[in-house]
C-alpha cells in the first residue's frame, strides 16, 4: 500500500499499526514479536498495558510492501491462537510522527481531588497551544486516591 509521494520515516516500506485486545496471559508479546521477526519487519514503537482487567497493545511496524499482507495474516493467526482480537491500520505518511526532533518531557498531575476530563481537556489545550503532542497518558490504578488513600496522579509524556 503506497502513502503518496511523502517518504516514510526510517526509509521505505509501509507503516502498519497493529492493535490488539483481550485477556492477558504470559507469552503474548513474545509470540507477536516472533511473527514480526519472521517477516523481516521492524518495530518502530510499541505499547502494552492492562486496563479494566484486559490487555491492550499497539505495535507500530515498518514492513516491506510485498510482505504486509503475509504479515497481517500471520499476526491474525497468532491472535486467534492466544485468544485476542486484532485490527490493522495503515496511517498516511503525514500521520506518522518523526522518530527524531523536538524535546520530550513528562508532566505529572497530582491532586487530592479527582482528575476530571475537564482538567485533562484544559491541559491538552495548553499543550496544543505550545505545539506539543501527547505521546502517552498513564493513570494506573495504584495512582488513584481510592486505592492509595492519598492522591490521584496522571503522567503525560509529551513532545514539543
Amino acid at each position: 500500500r503506497k502513502h503518496g509521494n511523502e517518504p516514510l520515516p526510517n526509509g521505505g516500506g509501509n507503516i502498519l499499526v497493529t492493535r490488539g485486545w483481550g485477556a492477558d496471559k504470559p507469552g503474548i508479546c513474545q509470540a507477536f514479536l516472533k511473527k514480526v521477526e519472521e517477516h523481516n519487519s521492524e518495530v518502530l514503537d510499541m505499547a502494552q498495558f492492562l486496563l479494566g482487567g484486559g490487555l491492550l497493545f499497539t505495535f507500530v511496524l515498518k514492513v516491506d510492501e510485498e510482505k504486509s499482507f503475509a504479515l497481517m495474516k500471520s499476526l491474525r493467526a497468532c491472535a486467534k491462537d492466544v485468544g485476542l482480537e486484532l485490527d490493522f491500520y495503515f496511517p498516511n505518511a503525514a500521520e506518522v510522527p518523526e522518530a527524531e526532533g523536538g524535546n520530550e518531557a513528562v508532566i505529572a498531575l497530582v491532586s487530592s481531588q479527582a482528575i476530571t476530563p475537564a482538567l485533562m481537556m484544559d491541559v491538552d489545550k495548553v499543550l496544543w497551544g505550545h505545539g506539543c503532542v501527547v505521546l502517552e497518558i498513564e493513570h494506573r490504578s495504584d495512582n488513584m486516591k481510592e486505592h492509595n488513600g492519598e492522591y490521584n496522579k496522571v503522567q503525560i509524556r509529551i513532545r514539543c
